[in-house]
């Protein structure tokens, strides 16, 4: 992720959840939870590093306490060769950064629209052109106002190959995600909003190769399709302003 994506310092704490999901450990164990999901915060939800002596300082625990604690954190966890990943902290870490993402880019080009109308006056001075007598006593030419085009209709002629599309999708969401009823969803938004999804979905699959660096696939199925259908929104509102 470029430094301009990343999340800002505070977490999004969904405390119910939490709650819920440790209420069986003591107040020891549950703030050394705690230091753990914020170290991978810190680390843009990249894992941890499986040495009990770093995590240990992470958790700011003699190396014999961390060890005590250690079997409680380990179901909360993947632990696989790259380190500790949590799947939960990664959703919400990408969640985050799509939200603030987006933001810029609407303030982007909101601004930019502003700036685009400030840089052309409404009332421009009328060029002072020799006029015949006869031009000038005709009656003034009817305007003709220029047919308003919406997306759909600019786009008609810009229908992406769409079975290429869709495999891309499921490549990206799983194929769990394209069974029954989701694919005419998915299909859906694709002929509906041609430009708006392509966008998206490209915008997707860059995001993946970088958040996704180092975690288990098998994580981030559910995440990105709900990262797809919002993008998938902010495209499309974008194009509709």
């Amino acid at each position: 992720m470029q430094k301009a994506e990343k999340p800002k310092a505070f977490i999004p704490w969904f405390y119910k959840d939490y709650e819920a999901d440790t209420g069986h450990l003591s107040f020891e164990e549950s703030e050394c939870y705690r230091r753990l999901l914020e170290a991978l915060w810190k680390r843009h939800a990249q894992p941890l590093p499986n040495d009990d002596v770093v995590l240990a300082r992470l958790v700011r625990a003699e190396i014999q306490a961390w060890l005590r604690y250690r079997p409680m954190m380990e179901p909360f966890f993947t632990i696989t060769a790259a380190g500790w990943a949590n799947s939960r902290l990664t959703e919400v870490y990408l969640w985050a950064a799509a939200k603030m993402q987006a933001a810029t880019e609407h303030g982007r080009k909101g601004a930019q629209a502003r700036w685009n109308k400030d840089a052309m006056p409404e009332d421009m001075p009328e060029q002072s052109h020799p006029e015949s007598e006869s031009e000038s006593n005709s009656e003034p030419k009817p305007k003709i106002k220029k047919p308003v085009c919406t997306e759909d209709l600019q786009t008609a002629q810009e229908i992406p190959d769409e079975e290429e599309f869709l495999r891309r999708t499921r490549d990206l969401v799983g194929a769990e995600e394209m069974a029954g009823q989701r694919f005419f969803f998915w299909r859906k938004l694709l002929r509906d909003h041609p430009r708006a999804y392509t966008d998206a979905l490209v915008d997707a699959e860059s995001r993946k190769k970088e958040a996704a660096r180092g975690l288990p696939e098998a994580q981030i199925r559910k995440t990105w399709a709900h990262y797809l259908n919002y993008q998938f929104q902010q495209m499309k509102k974008a194009y509709a302003s």
